[in-house]
């Protein structure tokens, strides 16, 4: 029988015997704990636990154990049915988040209009996303309650297994009490301890057990209602869609005199709008304030009317971000502002010191409003710009870019507090459309945008040297990051990830080499957390790959054999990257931590107590990054990838600092004992 051990100290054991017709018994009769099993069953299903009379007429008056016990059997009971009842709402939870992904995902799959093909949104189908995340996490909860009951079962059945035992123990001190076997009743009293004590113990563990269940089943309850709430979203974005097909019937001369009224209301309406104070209801509304004020400012530079046509949040079109701090500024102009004008824009705004951060600017195609020119790259047409500021950039490239895609993305009707404020700019649009992406904070965007180019990256090379008693040993490392941005992920990629040192030991066979090798990736938010993560894990022998993870970090842990690294001076690492996925709030930063452990061999000729006795401690070879992505991976004023080079050679112990040409981005490398090493 699987039970748990712990003798504790003896307790008093108070009996009173009466007996007629006494036999004497044999030492042995009570050593086997399994023997007796009628009486045993007797014993549990007595009416009143603490007496019971056995076929001799011997009565058991019940110890404070056997009264412990029942209440130990009760407790246990009902701990099992509660964990039971939250186990079956665990798996209800799961399965209805199942439900949900897939309503999700059919949403997606089938055209809200059978006669009109349309487009799903991306906030559509970043929704479905996560509906099918929550969905995994709400059967990986109900798998965990539904084990943990399992567990609680178990320990139940210790619990009654142990109060049995117990009933044997505490029958064989009664009886060898009443002949007089001193011995023999200690033990039996020691024996009803231990099984008190294995009962007692599995209760404690039992409840932290059940504690568990519960735990996962709110876990998976909580999932569960989000994954709904997440496929009623997709649900609805998919039926606000707008159709990609524009209405084919509609007459042109009808459409041409529209798009002049709309185009001339908008700008009549923005002017208009900066140059009136603002209505008492908008004053409450900081976001609104600070967009008055730049909008003056910024209208004020540009100076010419027919120039900027009108400028808004990119908050209102964007499908990410939603009601985050992560507002841009976007003008609709009738001529691209150059590099200069669009940073001095980006000045004032930084002057301004606002909730706003970063600018971007829309050419508005004057070929549309028959004003004459060709169509522009990345331009706009007035009548999208009236009816739901989609972007015209399926138009000739007159300007010598890529073509792009016409697909454009929707997002569901703006807030009411911003409907409100719409009425200035475009006499309340019901949709609002745009390209995939928002300006980040601190950023200048113009189009193009490659959404899927990598946004950042840095080639590192350092130099590092120990020195002892005159002997140096040399170690390097190079490797490679970049930083990829899409829609609703950063990927940061590790590559050429190379580690070496001298062929020569500072001692012969002795020191240094490494024995780990560690990768971290930690965001600057732990809103979320990192996903995708390659290589995967490896448990066998010679190659040892572990993973670690907590909120908003990820990393990677390499063990190498002592004695292959001993013959191999270099080390060259697989690429390492990993997906972080937000929810809410946009990372703006990213920390990349690479650690080399050195460490010695032990001598095997010396004894080794004069290891212990040296002080002598291995070594940590680190290299350190943390790279702002505001103010590098959004900066796309070309289609093409940035690129930093740090290098770092010094002999003496410490950290060696450097930053980017930005100044924004930090570097820091060393080789240094892991006495003074801080812990990750």
């Amino acid at each position: 029988m699987n039970k748990l051990k712990k003798i504790a100290s003896a307790h008093s054991l108070t009996a009173s015997i009466t007996a007629s017709n006494h036999k004497e018994e044999s030492d042995d009769e009570f050593e086997n704990e399994e023997s007796d099993d009628e009486d045993l069953v007797a014993i549990q299903k007595a009416e009143d636990f603490g007496e019971y009379k056995d076929h001799d007429q011997i009565v058991v008056s019940a110890t404070p154990n056997a009264f412990l016990q029942g209440e130990r059997e009760h407790t246990a009971a009902e701990m099992v049915a509660e964990a039971e009842k939250r186990a079956e709402e665990a798996e209800a939870a799961a399965t209805k988040a199942k439900i949900a992904e897939s309503t999700a995902r059919a949403a997606l799959e089938v055209p809200t209009d059978a006669r009109v093909a349309s487009t799903p949104s991306a906030r559509a189908r970043v929704a479905a996303k996560r509906a099918e995340k929550e969905a995994i996490a709400a059967a990986n909860a109900a798998k965990e309650a539904a084990e943990s009951l399992h567990v609680a079962k178990e320990y139940r059945k210790v619990i009654e297994d142990a109060g049995k035992s117990a009933a044997v123990f505490r029958a064989e001190a009664v009886g060898a009490s009443s002949r007089g076997e001193d011995s023999n009743s200690n033990h039996a009293i020691e024996g009803e301890m231990r099984e008190s004590n294995v009962a007692e113990q599995a209760l404690e563990k039992m409840a932290v057990v059940t504690d568990k269940t519960k735990n996962f089943a709110d876990a998976a309850i909580k999932a569960g209602d989000a994954a709904s709430n997440y496929s009623a979203e997709v649900v609805k974005a998919v039926g606000s869609a707008p159709s990609v097909h524009e209405n084919a019937g509609e007459d042109a001369e009808k459409k041409a005199v529209a798009t002049k009224k709309t185009l001339s209301k908008s700008e009549v309406s923005f002017y208009d709008w900066l140059e009136k104070p603002l209505p008492e209801g908008d004053k409450e509304d900081t976001q609104i304030v600070e967009l008055h004020k730049l909008g003056v400012k910024i209208a004020k530079f540009i100076n010419n009317k027919d120039r900027l046509l009108t400028l808004m949040p990119t908050h209102l079109l964007s499908d990410m971000n939603w009601g985050t701090y992560s507002l841009g500024i976007r003008l609709y102009v009738r001529r691209q502002l150059n590099e200069n004008e669009l940073q001095s824009v980006n000045k004032i705004i930084k002057k301004s010191d606002s909730v706003f951060k970063g600018v971007e600017q829309l050419v508005v195609d004057p070929a549309e409003s028959k004003e004459g020119g060709g169509s522009r790259f990345g331009g706009v047409g007035a009548s999208d710009l009236g009816k739901r500021l989609s972007l015209n950039i399926s138009s000739n490239n007159g300007g010598g870019g890529l073509s792009r895609s016409g697909t454009s993305f929707s997002i569901p009707p703006v807030t009411k507090k911003w409907r409100r404020f719409l009425r200035y700019f475009l006499c309340y649009p019901i949709t609002v459309e745009t390209q995939n992406r928002i300006a980040a904070p601190g950023s200048i965007s113009q189009n193009p945008i490659f959404a899927e180019d990598p946004k950042f990256t840095v080639k590192v090379s350092t130099h590092s040297k120990a020195i002892l008693e005159g002997v140096e040993e040399n170690f390097t490392i190079n490797c490679t990051l970049a930083i990829t941005i899409t829609k609703s992920s950063h990927k940061l990629e590790l590559s050429n990830i190379v580690f070496a040192r001298d062929p020569q030991h500072l001692t012969r066979q002795e020191r240094y080499i490494p024995n780990n090798f560690s990768i971290k990736f930690t965001s600057g938010t732990s809103n979320a957390s990192f996903a995708k993560p390659q290589p995967q894990q490896l448990a066998n022998a010679p190659k040892k790959i572990k993973h670690s993870s907590i909120s908003g970090a990820f990393q990677w842990s390499h063990v190498v054999n002592d004695y292959v690294a001993l013959n191999n001076p270099k080390h060259e690492l697989e690429v390492h990257s990993a997906e972080y996925e937000w929810m809410d709030v946009e990372p703006t930063d990213y920390s990349i931590d690479i650690r080399v452990q050195l460490r010695r061999l032990p001598n095997r000729t010396k004894p080794a107590v004069m290891d212990i006795l040296r002080e002598d401690h291995d070594l940590v070879n680190r290299v350190s990054m943390k790279v702002n992505i505001r103010e590098h991976g959004k900066t796309t004023l070309m289609p093409e990838t940035l690129r930093c080079t740090w290098s770092d050679e010094h002999d003496a112990p410490g950290l060696d600092k450097s930053s980017c040409i930005k100044n924004c981005c930090k570097f820091t490398a060393g080789i240094y004992d892991t006495k003074h090493l801080q812990s990750m």
